[in-house]
């Protein structure tokens, strides 16, 4: 029986190249290239798996700080593929200078149907979704400094 190895991060809340997080990276990175030592189990890593949070205000600029100062590098000393890095957007993710909008729409969301009307709808969809346009970038491969990570 052939088995899959994923490392699982999420929560890491980005704000943009001025927020230092490099001794927790490096502490991470560390103990990544030395997981061999600690179990051979996990010397190759199939795929990686980020769940929600990789920015902490969801603006274009934590994006492109965090494809460069933790995706990346994880990405190099794990040898794996960006195709094998799997990112689930968190509340974080969503842009919040725009989130806001969205608080009286949740009132209006008291049914399955209701959800569905909206999102079945061009207009509103796109409202509704336009917290997440930083993000949806950053995953269809473009960053706001114009960068490419996918």
């Amino acid at each position: 029986m052939s088995k899959a190895v994923w490392l699982h991060l999420s929560d890491w809340h980005q704000r943009g190249h001025e927020f230092d997080r490099k001794a927790v990276r490096d502490a991470l990175l560390e103990d990544l290239e030395k997981r061999e030592s600690i179990d051979e189990r996990i010397a190759e890593i199939d795929f990686i798996v980020f769940s929600g949070d990789l920015a902490f205000n969801g603006a274009p600029e934590e994006y492109t700080a965090v494809a460069e100062e933790l995706l990346t590098p994880v990405l190099r000393v794990t040898r794996v593929p960006k195709s094998r890095l799997f990112i689930v957007p968190g509340n974080h993710d969503l842009e919040r200078r725009t989130q806001r909008l969205l608080g009286s729409w949740l009132k209006l969301f008291q049914t399955s149907a209701a959800v569905n009307e909206a999102l079945t709808n061009a207009r509103e969809r796109a409202v509704l979704l336009q917290p997440f346009e930083p993000y949806a970038q950053f995953v269809r491969g473009g960053t706001p400094r114009g960068a490419r990570f996918y």
